[in-house]
């Protein structure tokens, strides 16, 4: 990798974050980005990740400077659609901070970025496509689709983890695992008809629910005391747990998914090389940055992060009621407009 080359890439994370430390204003859009410049555990993380990224690129030179317009693809036609475009499926289901659509039509989120950045590695530019699941990636000319979980993709493979599906508790106090007694009886705040409220309606904890019409609004009845815990979407609530600096993970109800990039498994050639694309942005700190960006350095998720001893029971249509749509977040638009029955809305405008 050349100087050069790392520079660009690191200029896609960096001007994204430019925009995040500069707005002030509380429009949706705003407020989204705003969540994450406050100081302590998210400005930590982000600066921790860009110097990471920093102490291993050098300025270029001004020959590289004037090659560094030019890509060098990695990867050509026929293992994907078009030459010199990685075709990206964004899955409409998505929600925030994993996936935010503008009414414009245009996307942003950790996903996008860590397509735009995967699409750097691999020197090629990006189009966005939406899917409903990475099994249409097909049938929709996508080349890869990003957020597929491992294990429930269909025939598709998931390469380069870069996330973690899972359901979390968020308290006041240091981030860790905490256990399973310390939530016994104790009042949680969640969404009302939420996949969250669902979850643990099924859990043996004997735990108080305590509904909100959105998690922005859970979170705050945390902060005040209200209530002892949270239980929603976990990387919706490290988004939102950025804005409150004695707040943060206490562990998953649930056993952590691995989420990645969807290929097409018999396309053995753009499966290695976004592998090897994956394994470049992990050693030079890119993805560092973006989870520092969009998820406030909350810690990774592991079988260690999950809250140990709780018993589920099995689903009824009685629970099904309650909820079991996909978490969303409403505010800075996801993928969902947050009106689906069992959404883990999150209004984060204003």
């Amino acid at each position: 990798m050349t100087r050069m080359r790392a520079a660009r890439r690191i200029g896609v994370v960096l001007v994204a974050s430019a925009v995040t430390l500069g707005l002030s204003a509380c429009s949706a859009t705003e407020a989204r980005d705003t969540a994450l410049q406050l100081p302590g555990k998210a400005a930590q993380a982000l600066d921790a990740g860009l110097g990471k990224v920093l102490s291993a690129i050098s300025a270029p030179t001004i020959e590289e400077a004037k090659a560094g317009t030019k890509l060098s693809p990695k990867v050509t036609s026929p293992d994907i659609h078009e030459n010199g475009v990685l075709t990206v499926g964004l899955e409409s289901s998505a929600s925030v901070p994993m996936l935010v659509s503008s009414s414009d039509g245009g996307h942003a989120g950790y996903n996008v970025d860590v397509a735009y950045a995967l699409a750097d590695e691999l020197g090629l530019t990006v189009s966005f496509v939406s899917v409903g699941d990475a099994s249409q990636a097909d049938s929709a000319g996508c080349d890869i689709v990003m957020g597929a979980e491992a294990g429930n993709s269909g025939s598709m493979t998931v390469v380069g983890s870069y996330a973690e599906a899972a359901t979390a508790f968020f308290h006041k106090g240091a981030e860790g695992t905490v256990e399973r007694g310390a939530i016994m009886g104790k009042t949680v705040g969640l969404q009302e008809s939420s996949l969250s409220q669902q979850l643990l309606k099924r859990s043996d904890l004997q735990a108080a629910a305590k509904t909100y019409s959105n998690l922005n609004d859970a979170f705050a009845a945390l902060e005040s005391g209200s209530v002892d815990y949270v239980l929603c979407d976990a990387y919706s609530g490290a988004y939102l747990q950025a804005g409150y600096p004695d707040i943060a993970l206490a562990g998953s109800v649930d056993a952590p998914v691995s989420v990645g990039v969807a290929v097409n498994p018999s396309n053995a050639v753009l499966r290695e090389q976004v592998t090897e694309a994956f394994d470049a942005m992990s050693t030079n700190g890119v993805l560092d940055v973006l989870r520092a960006k969009w998820l406030g350095g909350m810690c990774p998720l592991t079988p260690d992060t999950q809250v140990q001893g709780v018993t589920m029971s099995s689903v009824t249509p009685a629970d099904t009621a309650v909820g079991s749509g996909a978490e969303a977040v409403m505010g800075a638009t996801g993928g969902q407009d947050g009106s689906t029955a069992g959404a883990n809305a999150v209004n984060i405008a204003g």
